[in-house]
């Protein structure tokens, strides 16, 4: 038995709680064909039933009673770690980055302009260069190069086209 999401012990918790699956449906701003599904999943998943249902009342089994306060206590633990990160603190400290000065005074420099005003407690250390660095060993937090890397451990996203075309006069 293996649990893939926390969404069944949500549904659970939110039933056990409201005393039902449309109650539920309404705290947990999903329809109430995803809260069945996502509990009957749970209980399969788990190889019991939790919930005595009928046309008017849903109760817990005793099954359901003694996982309750296990899953309370795991839901309550998990928002807690949650805060933890919704915190309303600005950003702030270092970012060193090396670029290729055409990107950086091409693209970055509005960018970084408009970020610094959001975020006034962010500085970046920018290091203007076409050298291929070890970002690890030098301490780089990021790099924008125009060039797919050739270290394929990196992770990296495109930013922008690069359409570059080559001209020549004709003598």
């Amino acid at each position: 038995m293996k649990i893939q999401t926390l969404g069944g012990w949500e549904a659970f918790e939110a039933v056990a709680q409201h005393g039902g699956f449309t109650a539920a449906a309404r705290h947990l701003r999903l329809p109430l064909s995803q809260v069945s599904k996502r509990v009957a999943q749970l209980e399969s998943d788990l190889g019991a039933k939790l919930f005595q249902r009928s046309t008017r009342v849903v109760a817990l089994t005793d099954e359901g009673r003694t996982l309750r306060p296990k899953i309370q206590s795991i839901l309550s633990d998990l928002k807690e770690a949650e805060s933890i990160f919704e915190t309303q603190q600005p950003l702030s400290g270092t970012i060193r980055l090396t670029t290729v000065p055409f990107v950086a005074h091409q693209l970055l420099l509005p960018i970084f302009t408009e970020f610094q005003r959001l975020h006034p407690a962010v500085r970046f250390e920018i290091d203007l260069s076409e050298a291929r660095i070890n970002l690890i060993e030098e301490g780089f937090d990021m790099a924008v190069r125009i060039e797919t890397p050739r270290d394929t451990t990196l992770i990296y996203r495109k930013l922008a086209p690069n359409d570059l075309v080559f001209c020549v006069s004709p003598t």
